[in-house]
């Protein structure tokens, strides 16, 4: 009878296990391996966490946002016995002891919001070293925490913490105009979800534009031959933050982000030349040397 009793507790007590996990979130924090997190061209985001093995149970937090699709299996695909804990934004895994490493997946929405054309995710995630993003093909500027990140040939960036805000859109057009200066065109690019009109300004050294919404990323692309860097940026008369993050021969990329609405200027350490008024300047040089050689050629 004893015998009988002890298997049935022991039955009982396996059959409880993970209903227990997911109650208590039992274990000590998983220790991951990599975290691997893919935007789609929708701004739906799959979720890949990849744990090390481990001979004790271990609990693992998704990230949150509303959670679909979920798998936790072996490097292999097999199923992984685990217990589930759900809360109000997120989920808490129990994993049982595993030889192998164990890879965690599922689709989040509800954490990309988009508007008029920009994306945003406000990215808060502790449990892992390091986050990495992997972006559409359609996307090739991302910021974060209004940093911009050209991501060119390499659609992935990464993070430590970590605890973001994301912002891209996909398909940007780089929009250009026209600004003529002595009969020369200089072509300035402008990446913006809003309307931007440019106005140079030769003798202050400055490009200036009007923005009608708070927090709007700006993005241009300067001609050096008409405004060269390192460039000051201003909103009415204050100095703000602003970021030159890709120089090449011919143009620099500048970003910036006021937080207010305001005209904004940016003022160059030199400018392209006022040629009308370099003429007669060189000239008069010219005409003064000439004289001056004639003078000591007389009194030889």
């Amino acid at each position: 009878m004893k015998k009988l009793l002890a298997v049935f507790v022991f039955i009982m007590i396996i059959s409880v296990i993970p209903q227990s996990f997911s109650q208590l979130g039992i274990g000590e924090k998983a220790y991951q391996k990599s975290l691997d997190i893919t935007i789609g061209a929708d701004g739906k985001v799959h979720v890949v966490h990849e744990l090390y093995p481990n001979s004790r149970p271990t609990s693992l937090t998704t990230i949150d946002g509303e959670i679909t699709n979920l798998k936790v299996t072996d490097l292999e695909g097999e199923k992984k016995e685990h217990g589930i804990s759900e809360g109000e934004q997120n989920i808490v895994l129990s994993i049982f002891p595993s030889k192998t490493g164990i890879l965690i997946e599922y689709d989040l929405s509800e954490v990309l919001k988009e508007k008029n054309g920009l994306w945003s995710w406000q990215y808060i995630y502790a449990d892992t070293e390091r986050s990495v993003f992997h972006f559409p093909d359609e996307v090739d500027l991302v910021f974060v925490n209004a940093n911009p990140v050209l991501l060119q040939d390499i659609h992935k960036i990464g993070c430590h913490g970590c605890e973001v805000l994301i912002e891209y859109v996909p398909n940007e057009e780089t929009k250009m105009q026209k600004i003529v200066w002595e009969g020369k065109e200089f072509d300035v690019g402008i990446r913006s979800v809003e309307d931007v009109k440019l106005v140079f300004d030769q003798p202050s050294k400055s490009i200036s534009f009007d923005l009608k919404k708070e927090n709007q990323l700006v993005t241009l692309i300067i001609p050096l031959e008409l405004l060269w860097n390192p460039y000051t940026v201003f909103l009415d008369d204050q100095k703000i933050l602003k970021h030159e993050f890709l120089k090449t021969e011919s143009h620099v990329w500048i970003s910036v982000k006021p937080k207010a609405t305001g005209t904004v200027q940016i003022i160059g350490t030199s400018v392209v030349p006022e040629f009308s008024l370099l003429i007669p300047l060189v000239l008069g040089i010219v005409m003064v040397v000439g004289l001056q050689y004639r003078a000591k050629i007389i009194h030889r």
